[in-house]
């Protein structure tokens, strides 16, 4: 079950592959290499609902550029 603290829902990476039928591996993957841009708070790594919706949207397994961030590679 998604939480949901006033307008913003987040998802655990157990929840996501649930919904997907996505492996867990393959979800914490996505997240370490930035597919999936997630949060830690305390032990469990959660990913914004837009987040999700990206992946879906674009079609894409690129990752999602941090607001700020530098890109990486040549």
């Amino acid at each position: 079950m998604p939480i949901i603290i006033d307008d913003i829902t987040v998802y655990s990476l157990s929840e996501i592959a649930d919904l997907t039928g996505i492996s867990l591996q393959t979800i914490r993957a996505y997240a370490r290499k930035g597919v999936l841009k997630a949060v830690k708070v305390g032990t469990r790594l959660y990913v914004h609902e837009k987040d999700v919706k990206h992946i879906f949207e674009t079609g894409t397994h690129e990752p999602v550029r941090k607001e700020g961030g530098k890109k990486k590679g040549p």
